[in-house]
């Protein structure tokens, strides 16, 4: 009897533990399970963490960048056609949106009469699809499935006249194999384009088109867009008026524009400067100063003429007071009748140091500064040190006889801005130009306000120079010079510029500047006016002319 009692006392405790065992193994069934549930939902938040705003704008970064760089390249071919834009500040650039939204989708765009089709290593670096197939696949390593939505309210636009734009919004699910876990998000793109560097592909289309016969891609002018930031406006590089005298305050006549030395001839080496002739000599009074002022193209005297006092001299039944300057070139003798009735004598020039090179006379008293310190220096490569920078200055007299020396007005201007937007090829905002989408198109819209628009000015040889000669009588502002209309009047030369650098470059009748150099640098009516030059155009009144 006890050993009954006690063998039905042993089987029910292991009744007992082995229940306990079973409930143990399934808590730590449940207990695993909800580990490895944990375990892909973190996953899936470390996957879905790792997908950033951030990461997907550097891609669409990239991507718009370089789609927007193949669209330039085509259209500096062949131009885009002109189609509604989603941004009333671009008008006709409907095909840049376009083409840059499905260079990004999947590498190709139907642009004109050829294709856009990326290679297989494009299609790869830069196309959503791409993007979207690399993370795919790397979701496929963790147990997952990725999906994407097409992008939604994609936009492509220019923000400013130098920046684009680019934004759009994206789904994207995930979920495991089994499909019983899933997470989403919506990533949104946004990223900023520089369009500085970019290729300006309506020079190079109009520049193949204009010149005859056309010439081979690699000689066609290629330029990119730059800007300076000191010029926002074209009134920020108008010629500077440095001294102006007038009459009796000052003396002088002609014009030239050149850099200035205070070095005599046997000062310089002239291996390193070049011609004495492309120089302005700015010097006090000596003796030598007549001895070399013909050497330069032209001289600028800081010290002012003596006027001595010469008695008086009796012509027929007149007396006059004899008055003459010294220390001056082109010194003037003087009559003024004491006698009344009698007629007024002309001022004559003395035979002594007499040059016909253009001559200002400035003093340190013509303005409230010095004049010589307010001047830029041009740093200039290639010139040997301490020469390797030099200040430029435009003489400009109303008149162009040594005669009239003490007539009119005389002035000087520093038109090294201009100069420096015109030969680096500088771009600046204007609402007369085409914006940089629109450069891409076959033609342009031809409203009378751009609101991003941007201008340049063409200067060399392939533009109205030696390679180019019968567009020479063109503006150089660039979308006039390719304007298809020409203009009512023909464009002014205006002084300074280059081809265009003294009295004998800028004639009219004279044919060499243009059959070795750069063509004579002409601006209309228009641009006179926004660029300020109009005291230094050849069609002004209040300058000596531009011919002989």
């Amino acid at each position: 009897m006890r050993g009954f009692f006690f063998t039905v006392m042993a089987l029910a405790l292991l009744s007992f533990m082995l229940l306990s065992v079973q409930l143990w193994v399934r808590t730590f069934e449940q207990s695993d399970a909800r580990a490895s549930q944990r375990f892909k939902g973190e996953a899936m938040r470390i996957v879905l963490s790792s997908i950033s705003d951030k990461a997907i704008s550097d891609f669409a970064n990239a991507s718009a960048f370089y789609a927007l760089h193949r669209l330039v390249n085509y259209s500096a071919y062949e131009g885009l056609a002109q189609a509604d834009s989603s941004d009333p500040r671009n008008n006709g650039t409907g095909m840049v949106e376009k083409g840059v939204y499905l260079l990004m989708r999947n590498g190709t765009f139907a642009a004109g009469s050829k294709d856009i089709v990326y290679t297989t290593e494009e299609m790869e670096a830069y196309t959503f699809a791409a993007w979207q197939k690399r993370i795919r696949s790397a979701a496929n390593v963790l147990g997952f499935n990725a999906s994407f939505s097409e992008p939604r309210n994609f936009s492509f636009r220019q923000i400013d006249h130098w920046t684009a734009g680019v934004s759009f919004q994206m789904d994207m699910d995930i979920t495991d194999f089994a499909g019983t876990m899933r997470q989403n998000k919506t990533l949104y793109a946004n990223a900023t384009i520089s369009l500085s560097g970019f290729l300006d592909p309506y020079i190079f289309r109009n520049d193949m088109r204009q010149r005859v016969p056309a010439p081979a891609p690699t000689a066609v002018a290629q330029r990119q867009v730059f800007r300076n930031p000191k010029y926002n406006s074209a009134s920020d590089v108008a010629p500077r008026l440095v001294v102006d005298q007038f009459g009796s305050d000052g003396e002088g006549y002609g014009w030239f524009y050149g850099p200035i030395t205070n070095q005599y001839p046997d000062q310089i080496n002239e291996s390193a400067l070049g011609k004495l002739s492309q120089y302005i000599l700015v010097h006090g009074w000596d003796d030598s100063l007549p001895v070399y002022a013909d050497l330069y193209g032209a001289v600028i005297v800081t010290d002012p003429p003596v006027w001595v006092d010469g008695g008086t001299e009796t012509i027929g039944n007149c007396v006059y007071n004899v008055s003459t300057q010294s220390r001056c070139l082109n010194c003037i003798r003087r009559y003024v009748p004491t006698t009344a009735g009698c007629p007024n004598r002309p001022d004559e020039i003395l035979s002594e140091n007499r040059t016909d090179k253009p001559m200002i006379v400035v003093t340190r008293s013509a303005t409230d500064e010095n004049w010589l310190d307010s001047i830029p220096w041009v740093y200039r490569a290639g010139l040997p040190s301490p020469e390797d920078r030099q200040k430029f200055v435009l003489i400009d007299n109303e008149y162009a006889l040594p005669e009239q020396k003490l007539f009119g007005s005389h002035r000087l201007y520093d038109i090294t801005a201009l100069r420096d937007m015109a030969i680096c090829g500088f771009y600046v905002p204007s609402e007369q130009a085409p914006s940089f989408f629109q450069r891409m198109l076959a033609f342009p819209p031809s409203e009378s306000s751009h609101p991003l628009g941007i201008e340049t000015f063409v200067v060399g040889q392939w533009a109205g120079g030696k390679l180019d000669q019968s567009h020479d009588g063109l503006s150089r502002l660039d979308w006039e010079f390719y304007s298809a209309q020409a203009p009512a009047t023909q464009p002014a030369r205006i002084k300074g510029m280059p081809g265009c650098k003294s009295v004998q470059m800028c004639d009219i009748s004279n044919t060499e500047p243009v059959k070795e150099g750069v063509g004579k640098f002409r601006l209309s009516i228009d641009a006179i006016k926004r660029y300020g030059v109009g005291k230094i155009a050849c069609n002004s009144q209040n300058s000596a002319p531009c011919d002989k």
